[in-house]
């Protein structure tokens, strides 16, 4: 009796506590390989800091293997791909991470993630696809126009020196 108790302990799922506060039960990590993610994220951080990139790729590349929708993942990943100017990873990545903040609710971070999406790759259909659903997502990208005409500039120096705009 107590070897079947420990056989359906250790064979079912459990739900890490990232799952548990985000209401997201679909990352498909159990609770024992919580740890091992963190220090895999962990170590990467510490490549990374010291710019030691495939290093800390190597340690990333091994969370995918156990969660492959475990969102501070693909996070690292971008930092990374960004830092190595790889476009299309970036492209990629932030093509899941979008996917996966609509997923749990994360409707600002989603948001910031179309609006980088777009401004890498403008004819992203998951990016064009979301501007259609809701057109509000590119407000805060959008710059305010500078008006043309700005009046004499005048600057004044503490030593009573003075300089004028053309």
């Amino acid at each position: 009796m107590l070897f079947f108790l420990f056989l359906l302990l250790f064979f079912f799922k459990q739900k890490t506590a990232y799952e548990i506060k985000e209401c997201d039960w679909s990352s498909d990590v159990c609770s024992s390989d919580l740890t091992l993610l963190q220090d895999n994220i962990t170590e990467a951080d510490v490549y990374m800091k010291y710019g030691h990139m495939k290093k800390a790729m190597v340690h990333l590349e091994k969370n995918l293997e156990i969660g492959p929708r475990h969102i501070l993942t693909h996070e690292r990943l971008l930092q990374i791909f960004v830092e190595l100017d790889n476009v299309q990873e970036q492209i990629n990545t932030l093509g899941i991470l979008a996917k996966r903040y609509q997923e749990i609710g994360e409707l600002e971070k989603y948001e910031a993630t179309l609006n980088q999406l777009l401004a890498l790759d403008p004819e992203n259909e998951l990016a064009q696809q979301g501007m259609e659903e809701d057109p509000e997502v590119l407000s805060s990208s959008t710059v305010d126009e500078v008006p043309a005409e700005t009046g004499n500039l005048n600057f004044e120096f503490d030593d009573a020196t003075s300089l004028e705009a053309p």
